[in-house]
């Protein structure tokens, strides 16, 4: 779980591709942790981990709606012949 905050904490504070890198890293290492932690066994560990990594899915989708925003600003700037 360290390393997904880690990496979360990395991807909210850096700018460029190596933002998506972080996030997709913090994704895959909350949905591992989810693994041990079950919400039968670490109730208190699982709802965080769930916070965890829909604050991470949640960066993921910012980036990604600000990713086509650019793209389509772009592509409506270049000229059509």
């Amino acid at each position: 779980m360290d390393l997904a905050k880690a990496h979360y904490q990395l991807g909210i504070r850096i700018e460029g591709p190596a933002l998506h890198h972080h996030l997709a890293a913090a994704v895959t290492a909350y949905r591992a942790a989810l693994e041990i932690y079950t919400r039968a066994l670490f109730p208190q560990d699982w709802a965080g981990t769930q916070n965890g990594l829909g604050s991470a899915l949640r960066g993921l989708d910012n980036f990604s709606v600000c990713t086509c925003t650019l793209r389509l600003r772009y592509a409506r700037k270049k000229p059509v012949f």
